[in-house]
Parts: C-alpha cells; structure tokens; sequence
C-alpha cells in the first residue's frame, strides 16, 4: 500500500495537515484504502496546532523512507516554521527521502 507521510511540527496549521490526511484517507481501491496516511514528526508524541489542537504523531526516525513514499510538510505560524527550520533531525530526514 502506498503511504502519504504527513510531517507536523509545533504550532502547524490544523488546515495544511488534516485537508491532505482527508484527500489521501478516502481514496479506495477495490472498498479498501489505497493510500497509508502516517502523520508524524521528529521525537513522535503529541504536536499542538497554531489553534491549540494536539495531535499524536509517530516518530519520524522511525519511519524509513521509501522510495513510493509520498512526502508532505504542512505548514505553520512563523516561529513553528522557523523552529522546524532549525531542526536538523527534521531537516537531515528530508533529505533522506528526498532520494
């Protein structure tokens, strides 16, 4: 099964996350989903939105990218961005599924 894997960090918007993990959730193939929505982030664990929303996550350095992975970064508020800028675990990740 394909996965689609969700990137969320503190303070992401609630909109740039959930509106893709809907898109991709009610694909079917067959009756049966087609795509493996993940949302996660670097540590896992429980993100807070820019509304206050908590969200579990699984922990991105356990999830191996794959070369049919689909890979979204949703967006935030200006310090949740510049933070996950800043994150190196989160950006050395990118950069591995990035190949």
């Amino acid at each position: 099964m394909p996965r689609v894997i969700i990137v969320l960090f503190e303070r992401v918007q609630t909109l740039d996350f959930t509106a893709p993990g809907e898109v991709f959730a009610v694909a079917r193939k067959d009756e049966a989903p087609y795509f493996e929505v993940v949302f996660a982030s670097t540590g896992g664990g429980q993100r807070t939105t820019s509304c206050g929303l908590r969200v579990d996550t699984r922990d991105l350095n356990r999830i191996r990218p794959l070369p049919s992975d689909t890979v979204i970064v949703a967006g935030g508020d200006e310090p949740g961005i510049l933070d996950a800028l800043a994150d190196p675990a989160l950006i050395g990740w990118l950069v591995r599924a990035a190949k």
